[in-house]
């Protein structure tokens, strides 16, 4: 019963998350708006297929299918959180405009939606936090062969500055007059041959 009252009011359904989503959050900043409510058109599509097949799977491929082309800092975490937390709120009037008054039915039906909505959420952190440590991951590789490479130019440019400190080290040794060199600031002796 619950998937005939979903399919048959899918539009309303999609149409009013559209709105609560809206209102709630600032998805123009992640999906400009034609393309928010594609995702939650083919979002609620999935979220039925998982009822009825009564595996989230169907749900997870169209999470990754949503995730995968975005870096970690465009990964729209919150409007994903926010749009299935609006939806949870709105299953008891919609599962109340379903069931009429048979609690029972609508306090089962509420328990495992509600129980699919976490497992989601829980999806969408896992791919959070996995993309999150692979970026993290992939910097401090970054970062830590940057390093290495900025030690060899710091030790090829100490080998040099001591090449040429030797040089002339030497020219001033093999000069056969006296010479002696004072900074010209503090007037220190720097070096005497």
């Amino acid at each position: 019963m619950l998937l005939t009252f979903l399919s048959t009011n899918h539009a309303r359904i999609v149409e009013a998350l559209y709105e609560r989503i809206c209102q709630a959050t600032q998805p123009e900043a992640q999906f400009a708006p034609h393309v928010l409510r594609d995702n939650i058109v083919k979002g609620a599509a999935a979220f039925v297929a998982a009822l009825q097949a009564d595996d989230p799977t169907v749900l997870d491929r169209f999470i990754a299918d949503l995730i995968a082309p975005r870096t970690v800092e465009e990964f729209p975490l919150a409007v994903l959180h926010r749009a299935f937390t609006v939806f949870g709120e709105m299953l008891l009037p919609l599962l109340r405009e379903c069931y009429g008054d048979d609690t029972v039915r609508i306090l089962d039906e509420l328990q495992r939606l509600h129980l699919l909505i976490n497992a989601i959420l829980q999806t969408l952190v896992t791919y959070y936090e996995t993309r999150s440590k692979a970026l993290v991951r992939s910097q401090h590789e970054q970062l830590q062969a940057y390093s290495q490479q900025l030690e060899a130019q710091l030790v090829q440019v100490g080998e040099e500055f001591q090449t040429l400190q030797d040089f002339n080290e030497s020219i001033l040794q093999s000069m056969t007059s006296g010479l002696l060199v004072a900074d010209k600031d503090t007037h220190r002796i720097l070096k005497i041959n």
